[in-house]
């Protein structure tokens, strides 16, 4: 059986995403098996789902994937690098699949894969050494010797540092130092286009950063390479060999995710608006549920946040003038431009998404300002990055959201037997199969993460059927017109 792993948010669920399933189902074949990494009820984006993480998991279900696992939130509300890291660390735990699937705007994967490797050599995850695997990466290339990379990681890291202090976004700023004379020799082996003009080349590269889907491809591709290299995988084996970029299609009945959000957001009040908006752009199941959502009131979006955005920033800038609260609000550039707008906020005069934009600035995106606030109102701290690589790169349990009656209760059923980490299908599991297969702590952190982003959005959207409770509710299981095969297995 052929198994591929897809890295998905599914916010919402359109027909794009249909083809992408369609796509991989024709790389597994007819007896394969899909698998999705779902984040959960917030997204890498720094937004809230459109519908809580159960109901996109049947979704999924009844549109073709086999199983859906979510991403824990610690990596969804993280940058793409260690939202990356997270997936590629559950898809290394399941140990048996031959594809890893994602989606970009860019064509050229020969590009994302230079620019990856340029990252991955010159920017490295935290914890990342000189191992076999980048000694190897140097010689293929013909790079620097393993005693100059260090010096050249830390040449790099500095002049991005001074780049962005100087106003220069992060996309530019990378882009600029890629192609300076202190590192473009040594990156150009990098690229198959080499044999295009310099320029030409840089104005390609310069694009594809500057888009969402090829910022997080780049980042699988990083992550894989990490993760080879800390497990010492042969050439043949790798992750990073296993990934498969699918070009973003275009046609008259897609539409980008954002796109359709902000549709969502304009006509959430409004059923019949609501279906003319979007019927020619999501498949009939996703649309009705949509539709379902929006008459009970349970449809979210990020206009939804304010007033708790406003209640959570009030309440604890008025806590900070106790002594014994005098961390809730860190003393940076972030949350000073925070108390700045606060007075709007808590008038609700300003939407989430203008406390977004009001603090972001060159250095740091919209999106970067949306998840850090969406940490507040979740009560996440922040951690340093060691920490937070150290909870990205190690799985420390696979949450089951939804399968397939075939082949995903036979996948689940292999995957009970065969990985070492804990397989969670409902809430109560976590504290009954503490395996810590990393350390106690980060088991605890993590899961006591996903259980607060749960319970917060069955809050703030008034829908109990999203409650993590004790043992509700138990993964969501849909029979499938599949059969089992006689040459199956």
């Amino acid at each position: 059986m052929k198994i591929a792993a897809l890295i998905v948010e599914y916010n919402p669920f359109h027909n794009g995403h249909l083809r992408q399933i369609k796509a991989v189902r024709k790389l597994v074949g007819a007896n394969g098996a899909i698998i999705a990494l779902m984040s959960g009820n917030f997204t890498q984006r720094g937004e809230i789902s459109c519908l809580d993480k159960f109901t996109k998991a049947e979704l999924a279900i009844n549109l073709g994937v086999d199983l859906v696992l979510e991403l824990p939130v610690q990596g969804v509300l993280s940058s793409a690098d260690y939202f990356a890291e997270t997936a590629i660390s559950l898809i290394q735990a399941l140990k048996f699949c031959d594809y890893i699937v994602c989606g970009a705007e860019c064509e050229d994967v020969r590009l994302l894969q230079g620019i990856a490797l340029a990252f991955y050599l010159f920017q490295p995850l935290i914890g990342t050494s000189l191992t076999d695997l980048e000694n190897n990466t140097m010689q293929k290339y013909q790079l620097p010797a393993a005693t100059a990379l260090p010096i050249l990681r830390r040449q790099f890291q500095t002049d991005l540092q001074a780049a962005l202090k100087s106003g220069i976004n992060y996309a530019e700023a990378n882009c600029n130092l890629l192609f300076s004379p202190t590192f473009w020799p040594y990156i150009a082996p990098l690229f198959p286009q080499r044999e295009l003009e310099a320029g030409e080349l840089q104005t390609a590269v310069r694009h594809a950063l500057q888009q969402p889907n090829n910022i997080l491809a780049i980042a699988y591709y990083k992550a894989a390479l990490s993760a080879d290299a800390g497990a010492g995988a042969d050439a043949g084996a790798t992750l990073a060999a296993k990934i498969r970029i699918l070009p973003r299609e275009t046609g008259p009945d897609l539409q980008s995710a954002h796109a359709l959000r902000q549709l969502i957001t304009a006509a959430e009040n409004s059923p019949h608006r609501l279906l003319n908006s979007l019927i020619d752009y999501l498949p009939p199941i996703s649309l009705a549920t949509l539709i379902k959502a929006a008459q009970k009131g349970t449809l979210m979006t990020c206009e939804k946040l304010q007033p708790a955005l406003s209640l959570a920033i009030a309440a604890a800038g008025l806590l900070k003038d106790f002594p014994d609260s005098a961390n809730l609000l860190p003393t940076t550039d972030f949350y000073r431009k925070l108390s700045a707008i606060l007075p709007d906020l808590i008038a609700q005069k300003g939407s989430f998404e203008f406390a977004a934009k009001s603090l972001s600035h060159k250095g740091l995106t919209v999106a970067n300002c949306r998840r850090k606030l969406l940490r507040q109102l979740l009560n996440l701290p922040e951690p340093d990055k060691v920490t937070l690589n150290r909870l990205c790169s190690n799985a420390q349990y696979l949450r089951v959201l939804a399968y397939s009656s075939y082949p995903g209760k036979s996948l689940l059923k292999h995957l009970s037997k065969s990985i070492d980490t804990p397989l969670i299908m409902r809430f109560s599991d976590l504290v009954q199969k503490q395996n810590y297969i990393t350390d106690a702590a980060d088991f605890a952190y993590q899961s006591s993460s996903d259980y607060r982003a749960a319970n917060y959005y069955a809050l703030l959207s008034q829908n109990a059927a999203a409650l993590e409770q004790n043992n509700y509710p138990a993964p969501i299981k849909r029979a499938t017109k599949r059969k089992k095969s006689a040459c199956s297995e």
